[in-house]
């Protein structure tokens, strides 16, 4: 387990987990070789530097989705791409797997999180204050 991520292995409470700057915060204290570590490396121009979101925080994002693309149109931003078959989360699952979110937000669930697979993508978010 890495220290200071929340690990949940119920769904329901997956759900409630918005801790995803502390989240990626420890992944990437705890090894450099993370879709988690990749995010804190991106400095938005807003001055905050990226993360990784959770589970809480993703089930968010998807249930406003179009108004999030609209806004992120408005500022020559990418759209979070709905072609993506998973996105990955910072919210451990168990000491060897992650959860991952499906775009539509109907699916989320336990995978690999040591696996390089291509085809799960990951978004950099950032706070807005």
């Amino acid at each position: 387990m890495i220290q200071g991520v929340t690990t949940i292995t119920s769904s329901n409470e997956a759900k409630k987990d918005f801790n995803g700057f502390q989240n990626t915060q420890s992944i990437a204290e705890y090894t450099h070789a993370s879709a988690a570590y990749e995010c804190t490396v991106t400095q938005f121009k807003n001055g905050q530097m990226g993360y990784l979101a959770s589970v809480g925080e993703w089930m968010e994002i998807i249930n406003n989705l179009d108004e999030i693309n609209k806004c992120m149109s408005l500022i020559d931003g990418l759209d979070i791409d709905k072609g993506a078959t998973s996105y990955w989360t910072s919210t451990q699952y168990n000491y060897e797997k992650a959860w991952l979110v499906t775009y539509n937000g109907n699916e989320f669930y336990p995978n690999d999180e040591r696996k390089g697979v291509s085809f799960y993508a990951i978004r950099v978010i950032s706070q807005l204050i």
